[in-house]
C-alpha cells in the first residue's frame, strides 16, 4: 500500500491483489495524525508476510521506504510491533476507565503533608 502524507492528511493508494490488511496501517496513521503533526513524506507498507527490500544502500537507485510487520537481517524493511500489540497500545489511549476495584481499594484519609490523623 502506497501512502503519502501531505499537510498531515493521509492519502492512500492501494497497490496488489490482496489489500484487506490495510485497515491496521490506516487506523495506526490516523491516530498518529490526530496526536501529532506529521511531516510531509511518501513510504509503503508491506501487508504481506516476508520483507521486501533488498537493495542495499550504496544501491542505485537505494532502498525505498517500506514498513513491514516483519523484518530479516539482509532486508531494510522498517519494523513496526505486531499489529495486536499496536492496537493494544491504541485501544488504551482512546480513554480511561475507572477500575472499581482500585477505586473501592484505595480507602485511605488524605492528609496535608506532616499532618497525623486522629481517631474519633
Amino acid at each position: 500500500v502506497h501512502y503519502t502524507i501531505l499537510n498531515n492528511h493521509i492519502y492512500r493508494r492501494s497497490l496488489g491483489k490482496y489489500t484487506d490488511f490495510k485497515m491496521f496501517s490506516d487506523e495506526i496513521l490516523l491516530s498518529l495524525a490526530r496526536k501529532v503533526t506529521l511531516p510531509d513524506l511518501e513510504f509503503y507498507i508491506n501487508l504481506g508476510d516476508w520483507p521486501l527490500e533488498h537493495r542495499k544502500v550504496n544501491d542505485t537507485p537505494g532502498p525505498i521506504p517500506i514498513i513491514s510487520w516483519c523484518g530479516s537481517l539482509d532486508s531494510r524493511d522498517i519494523i513496526l510491533p505486531t499489529y495486536d500489540v499496536t492496537h493494544s497500545t491504541l485501544e488504551a489511549m482512546r480513554g480511561v476507565t475507572n477500575d472499581l476495584l482500585s477505586v473501592q481499594g484505595n480507602t485511605e484519609i488524605c492528609r496535608a503533608p506532616g499532618q497525623q490523623a486522629h481517631d474519633s
